[in-house]
């Protein structure tokens, strides 16, 4: 279906795709993938739902004619900005809770804010998880304060579903509503059910890894032949894509040498990286490597460094280039 879907924007026979294509520099032999869906186009759409109503989007990929389209996708990219500057205000609130909770030696995090936007509960969630390994809830008010509106995201050995199920088997007027999956979930409650909940969640969370400690961790493909680090082995791999839930772009590890590391972005958190591994020198991005505009990068100038990667194409005047795309990285 993605790749079906692909042929047929790459035709670029709407005006909606026309102008992301030139806005993203897109052509005839730089087309539309799926990775452009996922992380161009995806967060632009969602934003405007997240922050707004959704149909600007909708009136968006509609448009009979590209002034229109121009029209529709200015009010998406100033929702997106929203989005981000919301997302890091609650990602630093959210952190600082998480780490509290932490000090109290809680397998789980539960964390609420009166200032938090329900619409990027998801996401905060989702980066809890993954800077301290364990399920997380964000929870905000809404309708005026009577209500808290919660997500949920969770560990492989935490199914958020059942955990839910659980709690109201044994607490049936604790919810107003939820519902959701292993991975993800969503949920109501009155302010005042708060400290119940937290206090059921963690108890079920225990129970689901019978006390063990948790820690982030990153899965890997395992450390890539140095003779396999070039553009054929991308290809390769590209003729497996569509990639996804379940069926995971591969990713590698390695040791580097950091040649040289700076903040690059309009909004200041990317990390540009030449790393060097035996006499050979490859470019890297590290999206997203600090959490906010004017901190110190983990790692800098002469580091060696252990990290994980994935093999990307750097398109530049005409000619590809190897990138390596940085999802973590620690001193080695």
């Amino acid at each position: 279906m993605v790749n079906s879907g692909l042929q047929i924007i790459n035709q670029g026979l709407k005006p909606a795709w026309r102008i992301l294509a030139a806005q993203l520099g897109k052509n005839e032999k730089i087309p539309f993938t799926a990775e452009d869906l996922a992380f161009q186009i995806a967060p632009r759409i969602n934003a405007r739902s997240r922050m707004a109503d959704p149909f600007a989007a909708l009136y968006f990929f509609m448009a009979e004619n590209s002034e229109q389209a121009g029209v529709q996708l200015q009010k998406l990219e100033k929702n997106n900005e929203e989005r981000k500057i919301t997302e890091r205000e609650m990602v630093r609130i959210a952190r600082q809770k998480a780490k509290m909770l932490l000090a109290a030696q809680k397998k789980s995090l539960v964390v609420c804010d009166g200032s938090f936007h329900a619409g990027v509960q998801g996401i905060v969630a989702a980066r809890l998880v993954e800077g301290f390994g364990r399920p997380a809830v964000v929870l905000s008010p809404v309708q005026e304060g009577t209500v808290l509106s919660g997500s949920a995201r969770t560990i492989p050995e935490v199914h958020l579903f059942h955990v839910l199920q659980q709690i109201n088997s044994r607490h049936p007027d604790l919810f107003l509503s939820f519902g959701g999956h292993r991975g993800a979930a969503g949920l109501k409650m009155k302010p005042e059910k708060f400290d119940l909940f937290c206090d059921l969640f963690e108890e079920m969370v225990r129970a689901g890894i019978d006390n063990r400690d948790l820690v982030p961790f990153v899965l890997t493909d395992g450390d890539l032949a140095d003779e396999m680090l070039h553009l054929d082995t991308l290809s390769a791999l590209q003729r497996l894509a569509p990639f996804g839930r379940d069926f995971e772009e591969p990713s590698f590890e390695g040791i580097f040498t950091v040649r040289q590391a700076r903040i690059v972005g309009a909004e200041p958190v990317h990390l540009s990286l030449k790393l060097e591994k035996k006499g050979r020198e490859f470019q890297g991005i590290w999206f997203r490597a600090v959490d906010n505009p004017g901190d110190i990068p983990a790692i800098k100038e002469g580091n060696t460094i252990r990290c994980v990667y994935k093999l990307k194409s750097n398109h530049f005047r005409g000619h590809n280039k190897l990138q390596l795309l940085v999802d973590y990285a620690e001193k080695a």
